[in-house]
């Protein structure tokens, strides 16, 4: 399905903001503490949950127009969902599809069965692991660098995921870099001695976000401009907030990381977010074989 173009990032911020205010909320924080919860949290109270996306839904996610369209159409290859053969939650591969989105780059896309892979697959991954990312001849395995392959490709009215980042902090780079390994080791986790100091290595990878949004003053990691690394964190979040509340009972609420809070709240609201991530459940699917 072809979406209308997406908004330049501080208007997009800003209707976002808006549709809160228009709502008649007081505090940016309070719908997500409402809704984050130790059986099954949302992003935000304010996010549509998108069912796992088929195959055919994913026809397209061009957001340009016909005549900025690029030549040829890739084809990524993503993690399959619990039934095979829609997306699933490798947030690596949603990290792909975000850039795609926002970039307005034409795809097909493949979902793989990691634990069946075809030998179609095999034979351009030696790794045999998600995302890949196949257009006009190239074979691309490394996220980052399909990221970086797509943000060439995109329509010229599209704003770069990587022009902002030339003039921000590396501290940045670090905070969002944290996350994701802080994560996975709660949730990998089998020792109970070890169990507090997961919580609070995730707790400090967390913090660090919050100050960076905090000394950016948001509404995204480098200020007004979504960037590559928005694109990296949104889907890592959604693991943070729903696997590891659905099997850890971690939770966000009281922490004091408003403008966290505040940062899920204004993702949720976009188009490509509400696009791309796969429903809550398909993520503590992807977590079930670590309980």
């Amino acid at each position: 399905m072809n979406l209308p173009a997406f908004a330049p990032a501080p208007l997009l911020a800003a209707a976002a903001v808006g549709g809160l205010r228009a709502s008649g909320a007081s505090s940016l924080s309070a719908p997500l503490r409402r809704a984050l919860g130790p059986a099954l949290p949302a992003i935000a109270a304010s996010r549509r949950r998108v069912v796992a996306h088929s195959l055919s839904d994913w026809r397209s996610v061009a957001t340009m127009s016909a005549a900025d369209a690029p030549s040829a159409t890739g084809v990524v290859y993503v993690k399959a969902g619990p039934d095979g053969t829609s997306v699933g939650d490798c947030p690596f591969s949603l990290k792909v599809l975000m850039a795609a989105t926002l970039k307005g780059v034409e795809v097909d896309i493949v979902p793989v069965d990691l634990s069946n892979k075809p030998a179609s697959f095999l034979a351009l991954t030696e790794a045999g692991s998600t995302p890949v990312f196949v257009h006009d001849g190239r074979t691309l395995t490394d996220s980052g660098e399909i990221v970086k392959y797509m943000d060439t490709l995109g329509s010229p009215t599209a704003s770069s995921l990587f022009a902002p980042l030339a003039a921000a902090d590396a501290s940045v780079t670090d905070a969002v870099g944290g996350v994701f390994g802080a994560f996975a080791r709660l949730m990998k986790n089998k020792e109970a001695e070890e169990e507090a100091g997961r919580v609070t290595a995730l707790e400090d990878a967390l913090a660090a976000v919050n100050g960076v949004l905090e000394a950016g003053g948001g509404p995204f990691l480098v200020g007004p401009w979504i960037t590559a690394l928005d694109c990296d964190l949104i889907p890592k979040m959604q693991h943070v907030v729903s696997a590891a509340g659905h099997y850890k009972g971690f939770s966000l609420a009281g922490r004091g990381w408003d403008a966290l809070e505040q940062y899920l709240l204004v993702t949720g609201r976009m188009k490509a977010t509400r696009k791309v991530l796969v429903d809550d459940d398909v993520v503590v699917w992807g977590w079930s074989k670590f309980f």
